[in-house]
Parts: structure tokens; sequence; C-alpha cells
């Protein structure tokens, strides 16, 4: 044999034994992956609530498709399960661009929240709160996300850099130009505050009774938080209790009020789409039109179709109210009634 041919017949059986143990490697990871995926739903389980360390460790080994597809398998109606996973992602990747791409829309951005609230852990509040109208105009996320997602985002990391001080929080927020993008960005700050769980509630309006600027934002994830605390049949069962408390306030409070019912509401009807009618169809024609955008707009961000079904069961005008809802869905910029979500007097563009 020639030194050539020689030659030629080592390269070809050392590229097909390259091959075979390129198999062997693969054929192995799918062998171990489950076991692999089992430890880490039980190190998930015993955790608790902090997850961090449990993502820390596990996302090089599994990925994140395959983790972001354990949580949404787990919480189907997912969103703040996936901060810490976001955040996780962030920090092991080091790239705004590159994380952003991994998470994309998943946990209906809950994933994408936890990426910005990572990105400006280590910032000061004026250095978050200078950056806002910028930010939200960067490729990455002007092309994957609404703008109002985006402060959505941005506020959860107003209220860290914060330190949970609600009134400096909202301050920041108004360093937005846009009325609407300043009460998308109190949203976020207000479930960054509820999601922390440090401060014992007062009474059923505590902290949103403070708040006469945005307490449609506070409102929003008060009364899902009463519904963690009572039990989701709370809502039901104590629903003539919690029309009292809302219609007892005036303006702004009471329709922020009815939208946080309406939130709530929406765990009720996307299990039991007839019953929308019930828990939205309490109080005035405003109070109904905030209950309903309230239940409604992010029910579409998991199922539209079943949100539109459970509108053509409502009777005119709400039925064109829940469809005009669903149509606009989370973040719209324009809509008609946000002048019932934030006073007159925030900045306006």
């Amino acid at each position: 044999m020639t030194t050539k041919k020689l030659r030629t017949f080592l390269v070809k059986y050392w590229l097909y034994g390259l091959l075979v143990i390129a198999l062997l490697v693969g054929a192995l990871f799918w062998w171990i992956q489950p076991t692999l995926l089992q430890q880490f739903v039980n190190a998930y389980d015993k955790a608790g609530t902090e997850k961090r360390e449990v993502f820390e460790t596990f996302l090089p080994i599994l990925g994140v498709d395959v983790l972001l597809d354990f949580v949404e398998t787990r919480f189907p109606q997912c969103h703040s399960q996936a901060h810490e996973l976001g955040r996780t992602i962030f920090s092991q990747s080091a790239s705004l661009e590159l994380a952003l791409d991994m998470c994309s829309h998943r946990c209906t951005s809950g994933c994408m929240h936890g990426v910005v609230l990572e990105a400006f852990r280590e910032k000061t509040f004026n250095e978050v709160s200078s950056q806002l109208n910028d930010y939200c105009s960067l490729d990455q996320m002007a092309t994957q996300y609404k703008p109002g997602n985006c402060a959505h985002s941005l506020g959860h990391a107003l209220m860290f850099a914060a330190q949970y001080d609600i009134e400096k929080a909202l301050r920041g927020c108004e360093q937005f130009q846009h009325q609407a993008m300043q009460y998308y960005c109190a949203t976020g700050a207000y479930m960054e505050f509820f999601s922390a769980g440090s401060q014992a509630r007062t009474s059923f309006h505590d902290p949103c009774a403070r708040d006469d600027t945005y307490p449609a934002a506070c409102y929003r994830y008060r009364l899902l938080e009463l519904m963690v605390v009572f039990g989701e049949g709370w809502l039901e069962e104590k629903l003539e209790n919690i029309v009292s408390e809302c219609t007892q306030l005036t303006a702004l409070a009471r329709w922020g009020c009815f939208s946080g019912l309406g939130n709530a509401a929406r765990i009720v009807a996307m299990k039991h789409p007839a019953r929308l009618r019930q828990l939205c169809g309490q109080g005035d024609l405003t109070d109904q039109t905030m209950c309903i955008e309230g239940a409604v707009e992010k029910w579409t961000d998991y199922d539209t179709q079943q949100a539109r079904n459970a509108c053509l069961q409502l009777d005119d005008p709400l039925a064109q109210i829940c469809v005009e809802a669903t149509q606009n869905g989370m973040y719209h910029l324009d809509k008609a009634t946000l002048k019932y979500y934030l006073s007159d007097e925030s900045n306006m563009q």
C-alpha cells in the first residue's frame, strides 16, 4: 500500500471513528438525561421558594429549553415562576441579546422580565431610571417585545433598585415620557414588590390606598395575593364583600380595585369561562369594563380563542368591550380606557 493510500485509509477510518464516538456520546447523553432531569426536579421541589441555586446548578447541564419546558409544564399559567430562571440565564450568558433570544416570550415573558432585572441588578436607582426611555428602544428589546412589556420589566428593576420603597420606585417610572409606559412600569414595580412578600398587609387595601396615581397597578397584584392567601374559592365565596370594598372607594381607586378583581377572576374564568359574567358583572359599566379588561387582556397571553369565546357569552356592551380587550392584549399604549388607570397629574407626553 502506497503512502498516499495509507494516509487516505487512516483519515477515512479516523473520521468513521469520530462519528462513532459522537454517536455513542449522544446516546449516552440521552440515556442519562432523564436521570439528570429527575435530579433537577427533586432539587427544585426541595428548594422551597428559593430556586436560583437549583437553576444555576442545572442550567449548564440541561440547557435553557429543557428547564423552560419543565416550568411551563409544571405551571401552565407560568410567569413569575420563570423570573429566577431568566435571572440565571443572564448571569451565566452575560449577554442581553443572547439571554433575550433564549427566553423569547416563554412563560408570557416572565423569563425576559427576569433577564432585565438581573441586567440591572448591580445598578443604582439613578442609573436605572436614567436609562428607561433608551433601553426599550434597543434593537433586541424593540424587535421582540411590546414597549409596554419592556416598561413592565424595568418596573421590576426600579423596585429592586429602590430597595422596595414604593414611592421611590413609582417616581422612577415617571421618567418614561409616555403616560401608558409610566403605568406599565408601575405594574412591574408592584409585581416585584408583592413577589418579595416581605411586608405584612394591614388591610384589604394595603398598600394600594396610599397610591393615588397608579392604584390599578397595585390592586392588580393585591387581589391575586389575597387569593393565594385564602385560596381560589375565596373570590367567589366573598365576591359580595370584595365588591363592597371596591365600591366604597372613589374614582381611580375604585376602578383600580375592579381591575384587580378582574385579574384575580381570570384565574377562575380560565377554568370556568362562563363564570366571567358573574365575577365581572358587578358595579356600574365602568367598573365592569375595568374588571373585564383586567381579566381578558392577560388571558389572551395564554389562550386568545378561549378568551374570545368567553366574551361571546356576555351581553353588549360588555361583549364588545371584552372582544376589544382580546384584540388589544396586554400593554396596549393607546387604549381608550387608559384614563381610568392613572391620574391626569402623571406626566403626559
